[in-house]
């Protein structure tokens, strides 16, 4: 193996190993290339290389005579201090010399694996370092600088190459992954037994599979009357049922039946339809998958199955009837059952009967219990004894009736049912009557508390109708508190508008003669006189501004807010903004800087709104930061341009960024009296965005400072809004991180 640290330069080294490693079937393919062209026995006798994940941590990609696999080396990302670990992530440090016993390299040579990105903004001359990895060299000795120097730079010439094979064999694999998901749904799609018709906003068909073409695309030419007349019947059919479950406000999920015309033979074809409305969306216009599961048997079955049932039912009562009259026989029942002859006589009669009907053969303990016990009885038989002779008279073979009965026991009365059926002999004739007694205490009561039920139930929809007709009063009276405050409100809009402009004008004139004053134009002026005249003109402009604000709010909020939509060139505009806040920033001593910037930076917008929008923000951090500076980025986004604006203020409580962004709201009242201010800036410029069509997006920390990100599209393709989206990230610092900015917009 040559050695590569001699004779052999960078250029030759490059020459022969780029191609190589570019042909590589993976990174790890890559990394043992550079690797083996490394290990010598004069320089190193050993090499691994090591990559970082997005968690942090570093695992093993290639090795070359390490005597153990490469991947079985793991540095967690919590040993932030490991050799490795702080030279992958620290790769702008220089090389240095140190055991790896993971390696079990006694001296190493650990060079970072960084991957140079090109330059961001147009004033960058060199390329960015970006941590990636990390490559050790075990060593016999300690290198020479020469040596360092050599692999320091084969390490940033080869390790973008190394880490594009990984990306580009990372997006093969996803990328075949989904084509093949997306063939096999498509063909799941295609062959489902099942009907599915995805439809847009207005219940036009957007896709559908085979079955639900074959029922509502009408056919290509040649085909029969009927079956054109078909398919235009169905597609009528389903749109009027697809507008009807709108309007009736299907849940998720909920099937509803729809019968259509079979396209082959005309007969009716029920279909149990099952609607989804497609949510999280990119696209404006929402979507609706409905499914038309073919029905037409089932429900056949279903009703021949219901009259089954109802034949089923009447049988059924039948068979109660005769069952009753069999279990009047039966002894052990827990009903009293009694079997006379027909002329009342007890022929037979089991416990439960016995306790109504004979008296208690042990005497009881007292005289007046005996006795109110044989009152009971005797007075259970008259009853009794009564109605079996008046059924022994009817012609009727069964007879139901309800009476009362005492309770030898309790020595109270109780409702009773008895059922009573008459035994016939051969002939036909009555031999005997069987009579079940059923307690019908329970279902008395249940009638009692059903009928408490019904009191209390009218008592509370009487409640109900009155406290809904009171409902009913209060929403009426918002509704004319509501009419009268939006009137008041345009009145508002409209005075403060008028007004605005009737001391505008005055005031444009105070400005212009003490401007005039101050130019000498009617003589000098004396030291004392030149003071006050600069102070009039301040005040005047500052005044003027206060109004201007006022108006630009009032026009807003009546909707007159005049829109001028141009090119505009964005970074000049940018910079013009900057060059009026620089003497706020110098009294202040505070930088303002424009970060370099390659946006194309080319809109269609308003540029006086722009301008406005630029003009509050930027003065505002300026206002409110007391050292440091304030920062500007300009940054292309796939549809529209993001403006960052960061200084290093006092910040603002998270709790108090939607109060910030209210009509003359002011945080803190310190600073405000210094500067001035009616507290309308943040307002006005979330409502500028808004008519814009873009968005605004606010993190802060107080004693940190406060980050604004304004997103503009190229054009103007949404309405315009009266308020923006002003969107509150809670995680995180202040951070000028491409990263941080791209995660709040994701967020």
């Amino acid at each position: 193996m040559p050695d590569v640290t001699g004779e052999a330069t960078l250029g030759s080294i490059l020459e022969t190993l780029v191609p190589v490693m570019a042909q590589a079937g993976s990174a790890g393919d890559a990394a043992v290339l550079l690797l083996e062209r490394l290990v010598s026995r004069r320089s190193c006798t050993a090499g691994w290389v090591g990559r970082l994940t997005e968690r942090g941590e570093l695992i093993g990609l290639a090795e070359v005579d390490v005597g153990i696999s490469a991947s079985d080396v793991h540095i967690a990302a919590a040993q932030a201090m490991h050799p490795l670990l702080r030279a992958a992530v620290r790769p702008e440090e220089p090389p240095h010399v140190a055991p790896v016993r993971e390696l079990g390299m006694e001296q190493a040579a650990i060079i970072p694996l960084p991957v140079l990105q090109p330059a961001r903004f147009a004033l960058e001359s060199s390329q960015q370092v970006w941590a990636w990895g990390v490559m050790a060299l075990a060593v016999s000795r300690r290198p020479t600088a020469e040596e360092v120097d050599l692999w320091t730079r084969l390490a940033r010439s080869l390790g973008s190459v190394i880490a594009r094979l990984e990306r580009d064999a990372s997006r093969v694999a996803s990328a075949s992954a989904a084509a093949r998901d997306r063939a096999l749904l498509s063909d799941v799609f295609e062959h489902l037994p099942d009907a599915i018709v995805i439809t847009d906003a207005e219940n036009r068909v957007a896709i559908e599979n085979e079955r639900a073409r074959a029922l509502l695309r009408t056919p290509e030419e040649g085909a029969s009357e009927g079956l054109r007349r078909a398919t235009e019947l169905n597609t009528l059919l389903m749109s009027s049922f697809l507008s009807r479950a709108v309007l009736q406000g299907t849940g998720p999920g909920e099937s509803r039946d729809v019968t259509l015309v079979n396209p082959v033979d005309g007969t009716d074809l029920t279909f149990e339809v099952l609607s989804v409305r497609l949510t999280g969306r990119r696209e404006r216009e929402p979507l609706t998958v409905s499914l038309l599961r073919n029905v037409t048997d089932l429900k056949r079955v279903t009703e021949a199955l219901t009259a089954q049932f109802s034949r089923a039912r009447d049988a059924e009562r039948e068979v109660r009837s005769e069952r009753d009259r069999l279990e009047i026989i039966l002894e052990n029942v827990a009903d009293p059952v009694v079997v006379t002859d027909m002329a009342a006589g007890v022929l037979l009669m089991n416990r439960a009967a016995e306790r109504l009907f004979q008296a208690p053969e042990e005497p009881g303990p007292l005289v007046a219990e005996r006795s109110a016990a044989s009152f009971s009885v005797r007075a259970n038989d008259t009853i009794f004894t009564s109605y079996i002779s008046d059924f022994a008279l009817d012609p009727d073979e069964t007879r139901r009736t309800t009476f009362r009965l005492m309770d030898p026991a309790r020595k109270t009365d109780f409702p009773v049912e008895a059922i009573a059926g008459k035994v016939m002999n051969e002939r036909g004739e009555p031999i005997a009557i069987v009579t079940v007694v059923h307690d019908l205490s329970v279902a008395e009561e249940k009638e009692k508390l059903a009928s408490q039920l019904m009191v209390l139930n009218r008592d509370l929809e009487a409640r109900v109708a009155e406290a809904t007709s009171e409902l009913e009063e209060r929403n009426r009276r918002l509704e004319l508190q509501r009419d009268e405050l939006r009137r008041a409100s345009q009145l508002k809009s409209e005075f403060l508008a008028s007004m605005s402009h009737e001391l505008r004008t005055p005031l444009n004139a105070i400005i212009g003669h003490t401007q005039n004053i101050l130019d000498g134009l009617y003589g000098q002026l004396a030291p004392q006189v030149q003071i006050i005249s600069r102070r009039i003109e301040q005040n005047s402009k500052h005044l003027l501004m206060l109004i201007n604000d006022i108006l630009d709010l009032a026009k807003i909020e009546a909707g007159e807010m005049p829109m001028t939509i141009e090119e505009v060139d964005l970074l000049p505009l940018v910079e013009d903004v900057l060059r009026t806040l620089e003497p706020m920033a110098q009294r202040r001593a505070l930088s303002l800087t424009l970060e370099p910037s390659t946006s194309r930076a080319r809109i269609r917008s308003d540029e006086m709104k722009l301008r406005q929008i630029l003009t509050n923000l930027g003065s505002n951090a300026v206002k409110f930061t007391i050292k440091g500076g304030v920062r500007v980025r300009v940054v292309d986004l796939e549809n529209g341009v993001a403006i960052t604006i960061e200084d290093t203020g006092i910040g603002i409580p998270r709790d108090l960024i939607e109060t910030a962004f209210q009509d003359f709201r002011q945080l803190d009242q310190s600073y405000t009296r210094q500067e001035g201010g009616t507290g309308l800036g943040l307002s006005i410029t979330r409502r500028l965005v808004g008519l814009l069509g873009g968005r605004l997006f606010v993190r802060s920390l107080p004693g940190v400072g406060s980050h604004f990100r304004v997103e503009i599209p190229i054009f103007p393709g949404q309405a315009p809004r009266l308020e923006g989206d002003v969107l509150v990230v809670e995680d995180g610092p202040v951070s000028t991180d491409p990263s941080v900015s791209s995660s709040a917009r994701g967020a």
